[in-house]
């Protein structure tokens, strides 16, 4: 291999990723777009869809720039030598009239037993053809793909050789946030947010009604009567011998959490008694 077209591995495993990810990202849009249409519309042409967006990709790329997308963003093409009319035609085949050859069949051919067998051994051979490819690419650098080795299509580098610039920000980035994610883990658990909530309400707030006042109204339930803390109906409502109804669960759980708990309306104090309120049906 000549140094002016040495690509490394991983820069070939990674443009073959980004191809990837760039037909995923388009994928994503399109599904975004067809939310707005009614649903079942478009599905039963999803194939077509495929094929079709496959078909503009390969052409923006490898037909008219001699390189796949991803392959443009790492400063990668293919050999212009191999890059013969014929190979052009069945790299087509192969990776965009095969694939919608095999949807059409799993979508409107499913009753034909042998012909789903004979596409299952195809797939079978498939992979395990990648499998082998890969192996012999990790050992010699050459040809990331059983197509590519098939078509004598072989990397080169549009910039010449040169080593690879590996950057430690988005490491450094990542390490600091993956530290900070570790710590809020331990000291959260530890954080009282009733009692917290309470607090920090007091300081703000005001008390709208003395204790003494709102101790001696009794709560009454309404159409519109909301529990003071999920701002539910209440469910099986309770009160603390103020005018505000919350659910059992509401209540129980924030007076187990926060002892001192006082109402978050009126700031009633939690007296160590809740009580059902009787509804009257009349």
């Amino acid at each position: 291999m000549e140094k002016s077209s040495y690509v490394s591995r991983v820069n070939q495993l990674d443009a073959y990723l980004l191809d990837k990810e760039i037909l995923k990202i388009i994928h994503d849009q399109l599904n975004t777009a067809y939310k707005e249409l009614s649903p079942g519309l478009l599905s039963r042409f999803q194939p077509e869809i495929d094929a079709l967006l496959k078909s503009l990709i390969w052409l923006n790329s490898i037909y008219f720039n001699k390189s796949t997308f991803g392959q443009q963003i790492l400063a990668i093409t293919y050999k212009n030598d191999n890059l013969t009319r014929n190979r052009l035609i069945v790299h087509y085949i192969l990776t965009i009239l095969a694939p919608y050859t095999k949807e059409v069949s799993h979508l409107r051919f499913t009753n034909k037993l042998q012909l789903q067998k004979v596409i299952e051994w195809i797939e079978f051979t498939v992979k395990l053809l990648s499998i082998l490819n890969f192996f012999r690419f990790l050992k010699n650098g050459q040809y990331p793909t059983v197509l590519d080795y098939f078509l004598r299509w072989n990397h080169v580098s549009e910039s010449g050789a040169r080593m690879r610039n590996i950057g430690y920000a988005y490491m450094n980035r990542e390490l600091i946030w993956t530290g900070f994610l570790e710590l809020l883990n331990v000291t959260l658990p530890f954080i009282n947010y009733n009692s917290l909530r309470r607090k920090v309400g007091q300081m703000i707030t005001s008390k709208s009604k003395s204790d003494q006042e709102a101790s001696k109204i009794e709560p009454v339930i309404t159409v519109s009567t909301l529990c003071a803390i999920c701002s539910q109906r209440p469910i099986i409502p309770h009160h603390i011998q103020c005018v505000h109804v919350f659910c059992y669960y509401c209540i129980k759980g924030s007076v187990m959490a926060d002892p001192e708990f006082s109402c978050p309306v009126c700031d009633f104090s939690y007296k160590g008694e809740i009580k059902h309120v009787i509804v009257n049906v009349e």
